[in-house]
């Protein structure tokens, strides 16, 4: 049997350190009934705004059942949960949507610099072409002033959606890494871009 190792008090009540910010500071339940959607945007909005060199980047999202409709992350932020999925079911920090009518569960659209790690994306076959994760941006070889938006996903689940799983329009310097992509109604992985890497 192995040891067991308790988390210290004090560690136990931290919820912001330099880096992450636990999404139950802004009221998400994580039960599998609350409408966590405000939460978890308020938790990327105020992020995104937060000045200085020890800014809190990164939700952390427990594990836990977050009901979300569609969510638009910022540049330079992260949503960050644990990873315990297996082949047939999510598990571990899991974001499940609850809007047929939505585009998608997680939009990067406009973004630069995002992390999507550690999470299990539910779809729930809700509706109709919903997208897991998705990016909808101009083209950039008709754009001068273009950037390259760099995006990642990592040990992320994305599954049961009635449209594809990742969906990414001109990417542009991308990577999705040990990652499980199925039980999509549209293709697991739809991108036009340059630059992309899928690895394991």
């Amino acid at each position: 049997m192995g040891a067991v190792f308790p988390m210290p008090a004090a560690l136990a009540q931290q919820t912001t350190s330099p880096t992450y910010v636990d999404v139950g500071q802004f009221g998400a339940k994580g039960d599998g009934k609350t409408d966590d959607t405000n939460a978890i945007q308020t938790a990327l909005d105020t992020v995104a705004q937060i000045n200085g060199s020890s800014q809190p980047v990164a939700i952390f999202l427990p594990p836990g059942v977050y009901c979300s409709r569609r969510v638009q992350m910022r540049s330079n932020t992260a949503l960050i949960g644990i990873t315990a999925y297996d082949y047939s079911q999510p598990g571990g920090s899991q974001i499940k949507l609850i809007d047929g009518s939505a585009s998608c569960l997680i939009d990067i659209s406009g973004t630069r610099g995002v992390t999507i790690q550690g999470l299990s994306l539910n779809g729930a076959k809700l509706g109709t072409n919903v997208h897991g994760i998705m990016r909808e941006d101009p083209d950039p070889s008709k754009n001068p002033h273009a950037h390259e938006n760099a995006s990642r996903i990592e040990a992320c689940q994305v599954a049961h959606f009635s449209g594809d799983g990742v969906h990414m329009m001109h990417s542009w310097a991308w990577t999705i890494r040990h990652s499980m992509i199925a039980y999509n109604g549209g293709h697991g992985l739809n991108y036009v871009g340059w630059d992309g890497f899928v690895d394991d």
